[in-house]
């Protein structure tokens, strides 16, 4: 077992690619991702996905079925996205993340409202 210390991985990870898988436990892929653009919106159908900021500001646009939602996930913050919920990760910059999910069939939208 070794111990690494997040923002070094995710200082060597590559801007904008998918995110580093540290452990896959079950279909529960950990992940470590850097970017300063995201797709539009996107919906994880297999389960909860758990975020926890490592550096940045991330604006978070949660749809539910009533108004959008936004959280703003700072650096030791943690965000859990409900299985099934469209959701726009926003960067204010350059942010890292740890993230958690079963990302299987995950679903990318660049449309205004994936909703519809």
């Amino acid at each position: 077992m070794d111990v690494a210390n997040l923002k070094n991985i995710a200082g060597v990870s590559e801007l904008n690619k998918r995110g580093r898988v540290l452990a896959r436990i079950g279909e529960v892929d950990v992940c470590v991702s850097r970017f300063s653009q995201h797709p539009k919106w996107e919906i994880h159908p297999n389960g909860e996905e758990v975020l926890v900021g490592i550096s940045g500001e991330l604006s978070l646009v949660i749809l539910d079925e009533v108004n959008p939602k936004t959280i703003v996930l700072k650096s030791g913050d943690v965000a859990v996205i409900p299985q099934n919920t469209w959701h726009s990760p926003i960067p204010n910059g350059e942010v890292s993340v740890l993230s958690m999910g079963d990302y299987a069939g995950t679903t990318i939208s660049n449309s205004d409202d994936p909703r519809v």
